[in-house]
């Protein structure tokens, strides 16, 4: 299908890619599917919460996810304390994986949550993760050899139901 001989239609809900013997069909997007930022943006100076996470922990979050079956990271600040837990955002009563790092600043209250699907971090790696409640998480490696690059991710952050 997606080769220089196709034919490309338009309609109201969808478009349709065709080929000699293939077509493919993609729908919209309903309007309030779409995440558009902020209208005054994020500004990425100013972060709700900054956590060191090693390596050891980062890996026993994510092994907690899996062994858990769990679909992301919770980030819980209350009352000046921060856990980060293996959590499922929709059943508050799922198992669950609890973990209290010790090195942090919040400044607000907050409950955050990330998708594992938005998780895809370079293992063996430590990282300093800063949150903000306006949906953004910014994950940047901590090198540990003085010619290893920083790696920074930006991931998408939901808020906690309520």
């Amino acid at each position: 299908v997606f080769n220089n001989d196709c034919d490309v239609n338009f309609t109201d809900k969808k478009f349709v890619i065709s080929g000699k013997n293939s077509k493919v069909n993609y729908t919209y997007a309903v309007p309030e599917m779409i995440s558009v930022p902020p209208e005054d943006g994020i500004d990425m100076n100013e972060w709700d919460c900054t956590v060191d996470v090693s390596e050891e922990e980062m890996s026993s979050l994510l092994k907690a996810m899996g062994v858990l079956q769990l679909s992301g990271l919770r980030f819980l600040s209350e009352n000046g304390k921060l856990t980060i837990s293996v959590a499922d955002m929709e059943n508050d009563t799922a198992d669950s994986y609890v973990f209290e790092p010790e090195h942090f600043t919040v400044s607000d209250d907050f409950d955050l949550f990330i998708r594992k699907d938005n998780l895809k971090l370079m293992g063996g790696m430590d990282y300093e993760v800063s949150l903000s409640t306006q949906q953004l998480s910014k994950f940047v490696t901590k090198p540990k050899e003085d010619d290893q690059p920083k790696i920074e991710y930006l991931v998408a952050v939901e808020t906690q139901k309520e």
